[in-house]
């Protein structure tokens, strides 16, 4: 089967050619920036700050350990290895119960990412655009609380 042809690297300046959008040389770099870039614009400094404290490591480590399996595999009938604790109700919703036990799950990478494409999804409108704050379907979100 015959090769697509290599193009040019898109870092400004760059005549490497390569198969994908940057060459080997620029790759790392490009990943750098994009995450630089996405950590300065779009994430919330003070859910990152609590994410990163001793406080929310210690509560996960606790929560792993009494839970080591994932809980909605285990309810299932599925047994497969938690690897992250997730917030039943979104920490940026409800403040308040970020380092309560009980609004904690463990849950394996498969199940998290089910919860959180359903979550985004409740959180946009038909169009794709996010819901405003004073919509009603949001208020009725944040009360029935999404589940897997």
């Amino acid at each position: 089967m015959p090769y697509r042809p290599k193009r040019p690297c898109n870092y400004p300046g760059c005549p490497n050619l390569s198969n994908q959008s940057y060459c080997e040389v620029h790759r790392q770099q490009a990943r750098r920036e994009a995450a630089r870039t996405y950590n300065r614009n779009q994430r919330d400094m003070e859910l990152q700050r609590f994410y990163q404290s001793a406080a929310w490591r210690k509560l996960r480590a606790i929560k792993l350990m009494r839970n080591p399996m994932c809980e909605v595999c285990y309810a299932n009938g599925r047994i497969e290895k938690a690897t992250i604790v997730d917030h039943e109700r979104a920490v940026k919703d409800y403040w308040e119960g970020r380092l309560d036990m009980e609004n904690l799950t463990s849950v394996c990478l498969s199940c998290h990412s089910r919860k959180t494409r359903k979550e985004e999804a409740a959180r946009r409108d038909g169009n794709g655009e996010p819901l405003k704050q004073n919509d009603e379907r949001i208020s009725m979100w944040q009360r029935d609380d999404i589940r897997f």
